[in-house]
């Protein structure tokens, strides 16, 4: 049969587990917005040093200064520096 695999190994019975959900407790970081007197907008994360940027409209403010944590955060970690921010999400298996 030319363009079919086949495999003519028995598949393995698994046994089903009854896994619970995962809880994670996530710890969220508050975003500041105030409209500026020129119609700006800026939202700033005051926990995260350097996070404050200004957007057309508040929504884009807001999804701005989202990514720029995410990016100062992902810094922090790829440089080794010390980030109590994520502190919590990754935990190495054992």
């Amino acid at each position: 049969m030319r363009g079919k695999i086949q495999n003519h190994l028995p598949l393995p019975p698994f046994p089903i587990i009854d896994i619970p959900p995962l809880e994670i407790e996530t710890q969220t970081m508050k975003v500041e917005v105030e409209r500026e007197q020129d119609g700006r907008w800026i939202a700033e994360v005051p926990v995260i040093a350097g996070a404050m940027v200004y957007g057309a409209t508040r929504d884009e403010a807001v999804s701005k200064v989202e990514a720029l944590v995410l990016r100062i955060l992902a810094d922090r970690l790829e440089h080794g520096e010390p980030s109590p921010e994520v502190s919590e999400v990754f935990s190495l298996a054992t």
